[in-house]
């Protein structure tokens, strides 16, 4: 029997378990690295949750600033450390973390 799996950048649905699993922190750490790494084209990835957008995150343009902006309170926050932001996010969609 094959496994079929269907994937989006906030979960990964399984229709063989039937169950959601969580995108791992290296898959989000991954996910940022190219976001840097072509920081001279305008790239915005939406992390969302339940169905509901968390965060947006960019990379500022010609540098590796990470610019996350939480869409339920509009704060923009800058990291410069992938891990760092890359935490962050995990903690949102993850669960780890209450609004901030």
């Amino acid at each position: 029997m094959a496994v079929i799996s269907v994937w989006h950048l906030d979960f990964a649905y399984s229709f063989f378990t039937d169950r959601r699993i969580a995108l791992k922190l290296e898959s989000i750490k991954d996910l940022l690295k190219t976001i840097c790494e072509y920081n001279t084209v305008n790239i915005k990835q939406t992390f969302t949750k339940t169905e509901t957008d968390w965060i947006e995150v960019r990379c500022q343009p010609n540098t590796r600033f990470l610019e996350l902006t939480y869409v339920q309170t509009k704060t923009i926050k800058c990291y410069e450390s992938i891990d760092e932001a890359a935490t962050i996010i995990d903690e949102y969609i993850n669960g780890h973390a209450d609004d901030r």
